[in-house]
C-alpha cells in the first residue's frame, strides 16, 4: 500500500510541475508562402527597426533555425524602404538600414522547399517565421 501511495504522490507532483518547451515557449509563429523562379536569387522579405522619425534604431537580431534543403538563405544588411502599408508607412521614401532575406534555389531544382527564421519582432518579443517556398520554371 505504501508503494501505491508513493507512486500516486509522485505522479501527482509531476503533473503539477509546469512543463516548458524550452526556448520555444513564448515565441510567436507565422507561416508565409512564397513562389520563386528556378535558378534566380529572390528577395523574400526584410527586417528593420525604425523610429517614428524614420531613422534606423538597429537591425533586429535574426538567425536561421532551419536551412532550406534545396537552396540557400542569405540575410544581408542593406538599405531598405519600409512598406507604405507598414506602421512606418510615412517613412516609405526614406532609406534605412535593415536586413534583407534572399533565397537562391540549387541549380536545376524545381519543387517545394522550406526555411525557418527566428527574429526580434519587438522589445523582448521573438518570432519564428516559416517560409514555404515553391520553386517554378
Amino acid at each position: 500500500m505504501k508503494l501505491v501511495t508513493a507512486v500516486l504522490m509522485l505522479a501527482l507532483s509531476l503533473a503539477l510541475i509546469p512543463t516548458y518547451a524550452g526556448a520555444e515557449e513564448g515565441i510567436q509563429r507565422k507561416t508565409v508562402q512564397k513562389t520563386v523562379f528556378a535558378g534566380k536569387k529572390t528577395r523574400l522579405g526584410e527586417l528593420w527597426h525604425i523610429g517614428q522619425d524614420c531613422k534606423t534604431i538597429d537591425v533586429p537580431a535574426h538567425r536561421i533555425i532551419e536551412k532550406p534543403k534545396n537552396g540557400r538563405i542569405e540575410i544581408v544588411q542593406e538599405g531598405i524602404f519600409p512598406s507604405p502599408k507598414s506602421d512606418r508607412g510615412h517613412c516609405s521614401k526614406i532609406k534605412a538600414m535593415g536586413a534583407v532575406i534572399y533565397y537562391t534555389p540549387k541549380p536545376g531544382f524545381e519543387g517545394r522547399d522550406r526555411a525557418i527564421l527566428r527574429m526580434e519582432i519587438g522589445d523582448g518579443v521573438l518570432g519564428d517565421k516559416t517560409i514555404n517556398i515553391r520553386v517554378v520554371k
